[in-house]
């Protein structure tokens, strides 16, 4: 990698920590783990890191992983959470329209 820190650069404030407990100095610990990042306009972005053990030749040389963009997985787990809200409310809501 050309440049070893900026991984950890990206990584939103909030979720370093979590981040940092799954990616020691050895590597990353199999496993996932989601976490927002910092995209370069500064927007924040999900992500998730999938973690698993590197097997060649019956050796154990470390760990590989992989990061995927779940930004808009994040966003309708949201809205579910928000609709599940509304839904088991004993509160009545009211729709007005003007005919």
């Amino acid at each position: 990698m050309q440049d070893p820190g900026l991984r950890r650069r990206i990584v939103h404030p909030e979720n370093l920590p979590i981040f940092d407990r799954h990616v020691q100095e050895e590597g990353p610990t199999p496993g996932e783990i989601d976490f927002r990042i910092i995209r370069a306009d500064g927007s924040c972005a999900g992500s998730i890191m999938v973690a698993g053990a590197l097997l060649i030749k019956r050796s154990y040389p470390g760990i590989r992983g992989s990061n995927r963009d779940i930004t808009e997985r994040k966003q309708l787990e949201t809205l579910s959470q928000s609709l599940n809200e509304i839904n088991s409310s004993s509160t009545p809501i009211w729709i007005l329209t003007r005919s």
